[in-house]
């Protein structure tokens, strides 16, 4: 019988007597070759995060998240350094950034607490140098106020990176609007909106329509 095969049991029908199995072999799962050729974290499978859609919002500089919770120790010495405390411990211990507790100032004081080097900030010369990751902001407009008739410039007003535009609209008032390619993830806007509208995803997603039913949707207000 072939190696590369797995045990199974069943019993023999030609048997008779007491029951007495034999061992047959099948084919390895198929989740294995799925976490080989996809490489799923083992925490991306517990959870059943086979496509990585909802992997959590990580300290910026973080590795791949396939990696991350192989390196990371969840020792926390980033969650301790970070001044802004916007850096909190997740499943199992892993930290995870929280930005209804303020915004992220991309200090890198969580980067130079990494001994385990799961946050590695880009040197200059690197394609992806200045990058500290790929969130940007996502508006939900089913709870945003501006969409509801009520002026309200709370995300607007604290955007340092002029990312949130509140251009003027003929018959109503300004509604806010995100540029992806401007947004760099700080999650300034998070906390100051009252109704809890805006979250932080992976990806460029700038505004969700509310007759929009998609993926999207499901990220940004999962």
């Amino acid at each position: 019988m072939p190696p590369s095969q797995r045990f199974s049991t069943r019993l023999d029908p030609g048997h008779v007597g007491p029951p007495v199995f034999w061992l047959i072999l099948v084919p390895r799962t198929r989740v294995a070759t799925d976490m080989t050729q996809n490489r799923l974290s083992r925490m991306q499978f517990l959870r059943g995060d086979f496509n990585a859609k909802h992997a959590p919002l990580r300290p910026p500089w973080a590795i791949a998240e396939t990696l991350f919770t192989e390196i990371c120790t969840a020792c926390g010495d980033c969650v301790r350094r970070c001044p802004e405390n916007v850096l909190k411990p997740g499943r199992s211990g892993y930290p995870v950034v929280d930005f209804s507790a303020g915004e992220c100032t991309f200090c890198k004081a969580c980067v130079e607490a990494c001994d385990a080097r799961a946050l590695l900030a880009a040197q200059s010369g690197q394609h992806t140098a200045g990058k500290p990751w790929q969130i940007v902001a996502c508006i939900e407009t089913t709870s945003c106020l501006a969409h509801h008739g009520v002026e309200c410039r709370s995300c607007f007003d604290p955007c340092a990176h002029h990312a949130i535009s509140m251009p003027p609209r003929r018959g109503g008032h300004p509604l806010p609007h995100v540029d992806a390619g401007q947004c760099n993830g700080c999650g300034a806007c998070v906390s100051p909106c009252p109704v809890s509208a805006i979250h932080m995803v992976h990806g460029e997603h700038k505004r969700i329509d509310n007759s929009e039913v998609s993926d999207a949707y499901q990220r940004c207000t999962g």
